[in-house]
C-alpha cells in the first residue's frame, strides 16, 4: 500500500501540480514559464505534503505505532526519493 501511495501518488499529484501551474500561469498572462520548469515545481511541491500531515498527526497526539502515522510515514520518504 505504501509503494502504491508513494510513486503513483506522488508521480500523478506532480504532473497534476505541475500542468495546473502552467496553464494557470498562460492564463495570467506569463508566456516564459515553460512545461518543464511547472513540472518541476510540481514534483518539489508534491514531496512535501507528507511532512506537514505527520506534523498534524503529531500535533494530535498520534503515536509512531498508529497504522496512520506509519503509512504517511513510509510515503513520505519514498516520496522524497521518487521525487529526486
Amino acid at each position: 500500500a505504501i509503494m502504491v501511495f508513494a510513486m503513483f501518488g506522488t508521480v500523478f499529484s506532480s504532473f497534476v501540480t505541475g500542468a495546473a501551474t502552467y496553464y494557470s500561469a498562460k492564463y495570467l498572462g506569463n508566456e516564459s514559464l515553460s512545461i518543464l520548469d511547472s513540472l518541476v515545481f510540481g514534483s518539489l511541491i508534491s514531496s512535501i505534503d507528507p511532512v506537514a500531515i505527520l506534523s498534524v498527526l503529531t500535533s494530535l497526539k498520534m503515536s509512531e505505532t498508529d497504522t496512520i502515522y506509519i503509512l504517511v510515514f513510509g510515503e513520505s520518504l519514498l516520496n522524497d526519493g521518487i521525487a529526486i
